[in-house]
């Protein structure tokens, strides 16, 4: 039997999260957004078959289904998995190692970043480590802001599966960010989980730690990358927070339903599968 890694996320951090587009949520929103803007494109150039309308529709379907995942009462996070468990639980220990070869690597000493969002207007990010501390307010309170620490480095830690960390190892440079891109590979959401992070916090740059420990002489891969690496999504990203904003605004001018709910779907679980078999038969959900 494999090794199962335990973790529960700071309630006050995912509760954090829910206000703000963070460097996840980007990711899911781009694709959408360049195709609906390629379209209205094509479709001002005399391309008759171009349809803005549908593409329109897809990025506003893809915000909606964002938005009521964050605002639901309950819903189980998307990065709340076992092998996202298992890198959560490997962070610390990734920058012990490379704080203790920092001066060797160029690198200045980091600090581990845990359930903490930082901030900056609309959207923010939740770094594993940064140059600066974690400001003791931010401790309890799970969020701080960028123009309250101004970092400058930061460290984004993946812990793939040995064959997968191996593969990374393998290359004698960083992933060449034109070529990802045009070849759709799977790492093209690390490297708009890194812009993301670089342009939110505007930061200089950005390096990607991969760790695995039980293979300790290829143990860690580093690549980093600058902000001038991401001079397109510079302009990009804003842009697809914006029209994120002005969809969420639509959504949130719409009528209440006729009808309010008083109990939510956490407490009817909670009754459910937390009370005697007595109770759960009478079905007796008192408000």
């Amino acid at each position: 039997m494999g090794r199962q890694w335990d973790y529960t996320s700071n309630p006050k951090w995912l509760e954090a999260r829910k206000g703000l587009l963070t460097a996840t949520d980007i990711v899911g929103l781009i694709k959408p957004y360049q195709e609906w803007q390629n379209s209205l494109q094509k479709a001002a150039a005399g391309d008759g078959r171009c349809k803005p309308e549908s593409k329109e529709r897809e990025f506003h379907n893809a915000c909606r289904k964002l938005w009521a995942e964050k605002f639901a009462d309950w819903h189980a996070p998307s990065f709340d998995n076992a092998a996202m468990r298992r890198g959560h639980c490997l962070e610390k220990s990734c920058i012990t190692e490379i704080n203790e070869y920092r001066k060797a690597l160029g690198l200045p000493e980091f600090y581990h970043w845990d359930d903490i969002v930082v901030r900056n207007g609309a959207w923010g990010c939740s770094p594993d480590a940064l140059d600066v501390p974690m400001p003791i307010a931010a401790i309890d309170s799970c969020i701080c802001d960028v123009a309250d620490i101004k970092p400058k480095h930061a460290i984004e830690i993946k812990s793939f599966n040995d064959n997968d960390h191996m593969a990374e190892v393998e290359l004698t440079d960083k992933w060449k960010i034109d070529e990802v891109r045009a070849n759709a590979k799977s790492n093209t959401s690390i490297i708009n989980q890194v812009a993301a992070q670089i342009i939110s916090m505007d930061l200089d740059d950005c390096t990607v730690a991969f760790y695995n420990p039980a293979i300790p002489k290829y143990g860690i891969k580093m690549f980093t990358y600058t902000k001038q690496d991401f001079a397109a999504e510079a302009v990009l990203f804003p842009q697809v927070v914006a029209a994120y904003e002005k969809e969420v605004a639509k959504l949130e001018s719409l009528p209440a339903s006729n009808v309010t709910i008083h109990i939510t779907e956490r407490e009817l679980y909670d009754h459910w599968y937390g009370g005697t078999d007595d109770e759960r038969n009478e079905g007796d959900l008192s408000f």
